[in-house]
């Protein structure tokens, strides 16, 4: 395989008469050298870079120069290398026998790691464009710190086929060995960056993938994963001065964020708390413009309650068909002996409308609201037993588009849906902070 070189130039490539070049008139001296060119080589040394190719098993088939030019105007320019790397290619070329010389220059100040960030990123992108099928080899000797930590951190994610060249000595700093200056430490300060968004927008399933398990927030981005994919009871390895946390016990515990006597009595303790799980993640979803997961939480919430809410009746009246395998085909058995003359007994309408019906002769007036305000923004219940269109799509037809026709949803086709939303969380006293509460903790560990 062919390789590819990348160097960024400095002023100690170059020694004129057996001395560096002053650094202070590196820019003016370089041009004058490169003006007059064939009576100046003779008096050239090429250094770092000379040093690399002696110690390489192979000569690279291709040299890329990162050369400064801040431009004649700009104030810090003396220490300009783009003639320099002129220079260095005449003696590449004439000495090496390295034709495939390219020159890239930088044309913003070298120490700023910030603004190179993004120029050496777009650079490396149009060389990669044109250049990736070769082995790439960065030597670290050479130009500011700056640059060389904006090429490490860069390179290996732009071009995966990168090796990193480190020299043990170079002539003109202090003849001892160069320190390999590793970047561990400042990517995991960019991965903990990435991790403190992802949580923010409550992905901590890929939060807890990025995240090292010896973070002292792992725990608490864990047990977010878990509360997500409704997977609790799970000892995740809580210190003993942390089990006693609120965001801790809400979860081992299967404390309910929302408080709803009427439904708590009617459902199981397990049941309570995961129909408040639903809506605590729809809400999260809601505040972070993820509208595709809060439609299809929203929805569950809906789904979730009815099943348990039913079987809960028909536990009570004996209406329970044993022979029923699954929730939902308990449910549909009970309909079917509640109420021998609805249609679909297997829909969520005739679910909506039996757990209406029941609520009402049970007298649970905050039950029937609740499911009311479900009603409003259903599709089906309204055209299957109100007689009325909806004027904007239902939750159940977003839900349904979006699963079955993969058609995403944006804010405008949930705006009624959202007031709604709002009214069903003010009914339940929803805890609308337990992921925030959740991230603080996260945020205060992360970086300890």
């Amino acid at each position: 395989m062919k390789t590819l070189l990348i160097n960024n130039i400095g002023n100690r490539h170059l020694y004129y008469k057996n001395k560096p070049i002053d650094k202070n008139l590196f820019r003016q001296a370089t041009l004058c050298f490169l003006n007059n060119w064939n009576k100046e080589k003779e008096y050239f040394k090429l250094n770092i870079l000379s040093q690399a190719l002696d110690e390489l098993k192979k000569l690279p088939d291709k040299i890329v120069l990162f050369a400064s030019d801040q431009g004649k105007n700009n104030i810090y320019n003396t220490q300009d290398t783009l003639f320099a790397a002129e220079i260095i290619k005449n003696i590449l070329q004439e000495n090496y026998a390295i034709n495939d010389v390219e020159i890239i220059t930088i044309d913003i100040d070298p120490s700023d790691e910030n603004s190179l960030i993004p120029v050496y990123k777009n650079k490396l992108n149009i060389l990669h464009h044109y250049n990736k099928d070769y082995h790439w080899q960065f030597l670290d000797a050479g130009g500011t710190p700056q640059q060389k930590l904006a090429c490490k951190l860069l390179l290996p994610e732009i071009h995966s086929d990168t090796e990193i060249i480190y020299l043990k000595n170079v002539e003109g700093v202090n003849k001892r060995p160069l320190n390999i200056k590793k970047t561990d430490n400042i990517i995991e300060f960019f991965t903990l960056k990435n991790v403190k968004n992802l949580i923010k927008l409550g992905h901590y399933d890929s939060a807890e993938l990025l995240l090292n398990k010896k973070n002292k927030a792992f725990n608490f981005v864990l047990l977010g994963s878990y509360r997500l994919r409704n997977i609790y009871n799970k000892n995740i390895g809580f210190r003993k001065n942390q089990k006693d946390l609120p965001v801790v016990k809400q979860f081992t515990e299967q404390i309910s964020v929302i408080e709803f006597p009427e439904l708590k009595d009617n459902l199981t303790p397990k049941t309570y708390f995961l129909f408040g799980e639903f809506l605590a993640r729809a809400d999260l979803f809601l505040q972070n413009k993820n509208y595709n997961n809060f439609v299809l939480n929203f929805q569950q919430s809906l789904e979730f309650l009815l099943i348990y809410f039913l079987l809960n009746e028909a536990e009570k009246t004996g209406l329970t068909d044993s022979k029923a395998y699954s929730d939902n085909d308990k449910v549909t058995s009970f309909i079917n002996q509640y109420d021998k003359n609805l249609s679909k007994p297997e829909s969520l309408p005739a679910r909506l409308y039996t757990a209406l019906k029941i609520a009402g002769e049970h007298y649970l007036f905050k039950t029937v609201r609740l499911l009311e305000l479900y009603a409003k923004i259903n599709e089906g219940y309204q055209k299957h037993h109100q007689n009325n269109e909806l004027r904007h799509p239902g939750l159940d037809v977003l839900r349904n588009n979006l699963v079955h026709k993969g058609k995403s949803i944006d804010e405008n086709d949930i705006k009624k849906i959202s007031i709604i939303f709002d009214e069903i969380l003010d009914l339940l006293n929803l805890n609308r902070n337990s992921y925030i509460d959740l991230n603080d903790f996260i945020y205060k560990h992360l970086f300890l």
